[in-house]
């Protein structure tokens, strides 16, 4: 969905297909991609108790290279987020605070996800998990489109 969604994305924004190197950086979507992977070393780590804090500390320290490598927006902070919730899943009230604190000083509205994250309940609600992967996509083409258009 993230190179699908990409042609459009960047032709909605900047007025062409394919664009790397501009501000601009690339979709939301790459972001959720680098989170995924923030969670597979996380998931590593924690098997591995001799190494759990040298590889902590490694991936926190690759999280602004990584998001300054492949040029996606809003990728370190979701990177930090991810790596809290993960860490801090088991102490709920830590994790609110801390994602709070982190949302304050980056000056970012994700910090107030933790609320929400913290009334969750267990239960899935009533929507299908790829939805989003599916109207993500579609909005840029509509957006590509109305720019393409206008």
């Amino acid at each position: 969905a993230a190179i699908a969604a990409e042609p459009f994305y960047d032709y909605a924004c900047i007025g062409v297909w394919l664009d790397y190197g501009s501000a601009n950086g690339q979709n939301f979507l790459f972001a959720l991609l680098m989170c995924q992977l923030i969670l597979v070393f996380l998931k590593t780590a924690e098997r591995s108790v001799k190494f759990k804090t040298f590889m902590v500390f490694c991936l926190v320290m690759a999280i602004p290279f990584w998001a300054v490598l492949f040029n996606i927006r809003f990728s370190g902070i979701a990177m930090i987020l991810t790596a809290v919730f993960y860490l801090l899943r088991k102490k709920p009230k830590a994790m609110l605070i801390s994602t709070l604190v982190i949302g304050t000083v980056l000056k970012v509205t994700g910090g107030l996800s933790a609320l929400l994250i913290h009334g969750y309940n267990g239960e899935r609600g009533g929507y299908s998990k790829y939805l989003f992967y599916a109207l993500y996509p579609a909005m840029w083409v509509i957006l590509a489109l109305i720019r393409l258009f206008a």
